[in-house]
């Protein structure tokens, strides 16, 4: 018997439905079943041929070969079954937790702005301090610094500084002659002048207002003065633009 062997199955239609493979050098074919349409394919045999010395071809069955390995699944999306209702919030911890957390609203802004605001109103009906700043060479220096009071009347619709106190000379600002109020570090012009004669606080202290003298003539004046800090300077440039907004303004402003 020769080396190349064929095998002639009397189910070969199957087989060739099953995909039945078949080697010369280790031959693997799969035994269908013949009463079902597809194949089993666990029942898989290797198959060896082997010639003994009647020249009588034996078929070596080797089943060890034929353990099946568990397929695994894994999946990316998952579905539960049923939701189960729980608390969110740890109440037996959530007092400590959330005691000292700040809470901000529009509503609770905007009373608190209007609160801060007529607190400041009030103090400026009775007078604040303040530092007028002037150039004058006059006194010996490019820049002399003034201690003022400023006021503001009972209808908020006028201003009055008084240097040195309230019987010496005035200045006295009409609400709707306001042309524009700002930080003095928006002013380009001034800044570049002040830059060397301010200290870095004075800068952020100082309030800028520009105001015309008359209405008949096309005169613009300016006003500089110090605010005890910072916040100060906001809180006057914020709400002195409130009422400069309310009264009718048939000009435009910068701010």
């Amino acid at each position: 018997m020769g080396h190349g062997l064929s095998i002639q199955c009397c189910q070969q239609v199957q087989l060739k439905r099953c995909d039945g493979e078949l080697r010369t050098s280790s031959p693997h074919f799969q035994v269908c079943d013949v009463d079902k349409e597809e194949c089993l394919q666990e029942r898989v045999y290797v198959a060896s041929w082997t010639e003994s010395s009647s020249h009588s071809a034996q078929l070596v069955v080797d089943e060890g070969l034929c353990e099946v390995e568990p397929l695994h699944m894994q999946t990316l999306s998952y579905s539960p079954v049923k939701y189960e209702e729980c608390d969110t919030i740890d109440t037996a911890r959530s007092q400590d937790r959330y005691s000292n957390a700040l809470v901000h609203t529009a509503r609770m802004n905007t009373r608190r702005q209007l609160l801060d605001r007529q607190a400041w109103l009030s103090s400026a009906v009775q007078g604040r301090y303040a530092m007028l700043l002037l150039s004058s060479e006059a006194h010996g220096s490019p820049l002399w610094r003034v201690p003022t009071k400023y006021y503001l009347d009972h209808n908020h619709s006028s201003l009055s500084f008084f240097p040195g106190g309230a019987d010496g000379r005035h200045l006295d600002i009409m609400m709707d002659a306001i042309q524009g109020i700002c930080s003095l570090t928006d002013s380009m012009m001034l800044i570049a002048q002040w830059e060397s004669l301010l200290t870095d606080m004075e800068k952020s202290c100082a309030v800028l207002l520009k105001y015309r003298v008359d209405d008949t003539k096309a005169l613009n004046c300016e006003v500089c003065f110090l605010e005890e800090s910072e916040a100060a300077k906001d809180m006057f440039i914020h709400t002195l633009t409130v009422l400069w907004l309310e009264k009718p303004q048939p000009h435009s402003a910068w701010f």
